[in-house]
């Protein structure tokens, strides 16, 4: 019996109902797991569901070979595909993630004909970690339609937005795996800072408490406190790197021994630069040390040449290094080391930055008090 088109119209009503759920629902899983292959399972089985195809995989693609490898399958697959490769190009799977556009293909064997479609997967740059990135492709899904059915422009919009949605799950994933690898290096580069100069214990936290008290009192700059933070804290990273008896001496330097402590910049650099999730810090660490005057080092950059980051650690760096006891003499009090920072503003330091460092002490944001045996700079919340 022929349908009515208004019985058309309820039907295909109710389709679109049940994919709309059906694409809530996987979208809600989204924040449910962190595990990358039971949501990518999850997405994969709902799509399939919804648009009743024969079955589906899920093609990543590995960084270390530049292949795409099927990481999970929906329905009727063979066992031994499952490991299967593809380089860039090669395949309907291949040609869609070189290119990056969605394809159709139909073929035909005998009386059967199927159809299969692969859409890419496009990870977007992560906000305030890569904007500089170009969007790209991380993996294809693979569709293949039951026998001598086709896909409708519907259908490929549908699984448009299902693969956005495992888009953002690999997104998701490597962020919080960039993250934890971060967070992993700074404890342990920040140990191993306080293990190799024992004498200056806590100088990498005290310049970053000094750090963000300046930046709180600079106004139009970008709202980057977190890399500031970070920046601060593995600012003498590099110092990993510098012979302990340089480190420790107690009389002045030879200047075979003042060039190689120039080099903890440089070495800071080279041990951070891997870290996708640090590279934005990377300038500050590398900086901290030239002067606004350009006499600095290790470029002999000048004024706004240097990054406004590497400028700020640069007065904390200093202050801190001047109000604390060293190998080599012993702290100056406050005001004289007060004395020597605005005495050098607008050669060794950014007249900007210095005005910033007084404003917070003059609002009392920095509060210098000795604990411990150390100079605090900075009272802690809960005291």
């Amino acid at each position: 019996m022929h349908q009515s088109p208004k019985s058309d119209d309820s039907t295909n009503l109710q389709k679109q109902i049940r994919q709309l759920r059906a694409f809530l629902e996987a979208s809600t899983k989204l924040t449910s797991t962190f595990d990358l292959k039971i949501l990518m399972s999850d997405i994969l089985s709902t799509a399939v569901e919804v648009l009743e195809v024969e079955n589906s995989s899920l093609w990543l693609l590995e960084v270390e070979t530049g292949e795409l490898v099927i990481d999970i399958s929906v329905r009727e697959i063979e066992e031994e595909n499952l490991q299967y490769r593809l380089k860039l190009g090669e395949g309907i799977a291949g040609k869609v993630a070189q290119t990056g556009e969605p394809l159709v293909f139909q073929s035909s064997e005998g009386n059967m004909s199927r159809a299969m479609l692969c859409i890419p997967l496009k990870a977007r740059p992560i906000q305030g970690l890569d904007e500089d990135t170009e969007t790209n492709i991380v993996g294809v899904i693979e569709m293949i339609h039951r026998e001598n059915q086709q896909f409708s422009s519907e259908d490929v919009e549908l699984i448009q937005a299902f693969a956005n949605l495992a888009a953002v799950a690999i997104n998701n994933q490597r962020l919080f795996e960039d993250v934890e690898d971060a967070l992993y290096t700074v404890r342990t580069l920040a140990d191993a800072i306080d293990i190799k100069d024992p004498i200056t214990y806590g100088h990498s936290r005290r310049v970053t408490e000094l750090t963000l008290a300046i930046y709180d009192e600079m106004e139009g700059i970008p709202s980057e406190r977190r890399y500031l933070e970070l920046a601060s804290l593995l600012h003498d990273v590099g110092k990993i790197g510098i012979r302990e008896e340089v480190l420790m001496k107690p009389g002045s330097l030879t200047p075979e021994e003042f060039e190689h402590i120039q080099e903890h910049p440089a070495i800071g650099y080279h041990l951070l630069k891997r870290h996708r999730f640090l590279q934005k810090i990377v300038p500050s660490v590398l900086y901290n040390q030239e002067r606004y005057d350009g006499k600095g080092y290790p470029k002999g950059l000048k004024g706004d040449e240097i990054p406004l980051s590497a400028r700020i650690i640069a007065v904390a760096d200093a202050f801190d290094a001047m109000t604390n006891d060293r190998p080599y003499r012993k702290a100056m009090g406050i005001q004289e080391a007060l004395d020597e920072i605005v005495g050098n503003s607008g050669t060794q330091f950014d007249p900007k930055v210095v005005g910033a460092f007084l404003r917070a002490l003059e609002k009392g944001k920095v509060k210098p008090s000795r604990r411990e045996g150390e100079m605090y700079y900075v009272e802690k919340l809960d005291e």
